[in-house]
């Protein structure tokens, strides 16, 4: 199930998509905006890499409320391949972040923090932010469509459907419960409520992600 969307070429957006982003934009300075915006960039550049070089064309790819997905021409060789294509979007991300503390901890031995050095920071924690919260055992995130080709090497389809759900029910809840502790203790955090929205609309069921 998809909500309305915008098409050009191999890009579709969802107007869902739209929303979300302009919340954010509403909601957060133009910087902070943009740097997130590059997390995200850095974390499909992952997946379309790794696509390349299982020799996978991407067909399109879609970019929704959660996140975006990635279609390609042809499924993957194994569920292993699936598995890998489905983790290598946060393991950019987790180089991204990893390649600035680096740089946030060199410049700091020089200058005191300044607004550049605090950008730093914002995109190191954006990408670990997103990789972290894309592992996530949920079905629509890379951790749940990892977690279910690799169920699915050893387990029936239908087993390894009922497992994803579970465990992206908890996760969800988990995550929603974390959100109403910081709602109470910081007064209200729209992306964290963006979020939670955005996994419970994920959970509604489709197709698997991959295979």
């Amino acid at each position: 199930m998809r909500l309305p969307c915008f098409k050009t070429g191999i890009f579709t957006v969802s107007i869902g998509a739209v929303i979300a982003s302009s919340l954010l934009f509403i909601f957060n300075d133009d910087a902070y905006f943009f740097i997130m915006l590059l997390s995200v960039i850095i974390h499909e550049l992952g997946h379309i890499t790794a696509c390349m070089i299982f020799g996978s064309k991407v067909r399109e790819i879609y970019i929704g409320i959660a996140g975006a997905q990635i279609e390609t021409a042809s499924k993957l060789s194994s569920y292993t391949s699936d598995a890998v294509t489905a983790l290598s979007g946060p393991a950019a991300g987790l180089g991204a972040a990893a390649t600035a503390l680096f740089i946030i901890k060199e410049r700091i031995k020089l200058m005191p923090i300044g607004h550049a050095e605090e950008l730093l920071i914002f995109f190191f924690l954006s990408n670990l932010f997103y990789a972290v919260v894309n592992l996530l055992p949920v079905k629509g995130l890379d951790g749940g469509n990892a977690l279910y080709a690799l169920i699915a090497l050893r387990c029936r389809l239908d087993t390894a459907e009922r497992i994803i759900t579970i465990s992206s029910f908890i996760s969800v809840f988990a995550i929603a419960s974390v959100s109403l502790v910081l709602l109470k203790k910081f007064n209200f955090n729209y992306s964290l409520v963006i979020l939670v929205f955005s996994l419970l609309f994920d959970l509604i069921p489709k197709k698997p992600f991959l295979h």
